[in-house]
């Protein structure tokens, strides 16, 4: 189905129906922020860029039962953008420092 995802500052991402503006499910991912989303193709995972202080992560996680299926931590730059592969098995994380890490 279709979904809008939104990251807050405090550290959640909520899935909501774009429709009516429902929370459908709601994520903590214990970060300060959540600066960059993005869903796969197949729209089965959602990944989230985050920072916590120095520190950025990259969470993949399964869209539909909310839970973590990797977590990439960086040790430099803030997540700006976040894009899949046509296929959905490779993520690109772009940061603000010009590095670019895939996952």
């Amino acid at each position: 189905g279709h979904q809008l995802a939104a990251g807050c500052n405090d550290g959640s991402v909520h899935l909501m129906d774009p429709v009516s503006g429902a929370t459908i499910r709601w994520m903590d991912l214990a970060s300060d922020r959540v600066t960059s989303l993005a869903f796969s193709p197949s729209g089965h995972q959602l990944a989230a860029g985050c920072y916590a202080g120095a520190f950025s992560s990259v969470h993949l996680m399964d869209q539909v039962s909310g839970a973590t299926i990797r977590c990439m931590h960086l040790a430099s730059g803030r997540v700006t953008s976040l894009a899949f592969s046509p296929s959905g098995h490779q993520l690109a994380a772009g940061c603000n420092d010009g590095s670019v890490h895939l996952m």
